[in-house]
């Protein structure tokens, strides 16, 4: 038998199996969780707890993904893009897309950049209509391989980090400097989280 289980957990005592799938909002540690097992003559107890963590979430925005208003698509496998493609900032472009948030929180955004000179190493960004920032800046000249940027306003210690509410939002990039390259857009809310060079196998996105 079992004491003192957490909301919407099971235990059955015929097969003995502890079922418990909490969500995001149970989020905290349960003590005092008591198994009791018994053969009639003794009997004995094991006291558990157990910790729910919050579930790390990550949603990944490729650039064939983006909705494109001026912004060039460029299709090449020899590129480093991760999936073939990557959008060059032009002058008055803007690129958009719609994503989905689980989880109110804190959320660092990254871009996976390619700037040839201290001219293109530059784009802003807003989410869902708020006063833009400008991701990325000097500390990107001359760097001719995509890379992952995680600051703003060429400060690598002022990260691009959003409080999100749970639900969907709107992220606009909009051109600061010609020929600026965005590859991919990773959003987490594990703001520790350096991203991999290699693409990712799964992309929680719509």
């Amino acid at each position: 038998s079992v004491s003192n289980l957490p909301a919407g957990a099971i235990f059955d005592p015929v097969s003995r199996i502890f079922i418990w799938t909490p969500d995001y909002a149970e989020q905290g540690a349960y003590p005092g969780i008591v198994f009791t097992v018994s053969d009639g003559k003794g009997s004995d107890f094991e006291s558990i707890s157990i910790t729910v963590t919050s579930p790390t979430q990550t949603i990944n925005i490729e650039a064939e993904d983006l909705n494109t208003l001026g912004h060039t698509i460029t299709y090449d496998p020899l590129s480093e893009a991760w999936a073939g493609a990557y959008i060059t900032s032009e002058v008055s472009s803007e690129s958009s897309h719609n994503f989905y948030i689980p989880k109110n929180g804190d959320y660092v955004l990254w871009l996976r950049m390619n700037s040839d000179n201290n001219l293109a190493n530059s784009i802003e960004i807003s989410i869902d209509g708020n006063p833009g920032i400008v991701a990325g800046n000097d500390s990107l000249s001359d760097i001719a391989s995509f890379k992952w940027v995680n600051f703003k306003n060429g400060n690598p210690l002022d990260k691009m980090v959003f409080n999100l509410s749970q639900g969907k939002h709107t992220l606009v990039l909009k051109d600061l400097e010609q020929d600026t390259k965005i590859d991919s857009i990773l959003i987490t809310n594990n703001l520790g989280f350096i991203p991999p060079d290699l693409p990712p196998e799964v992309a929680i996105s719509d």
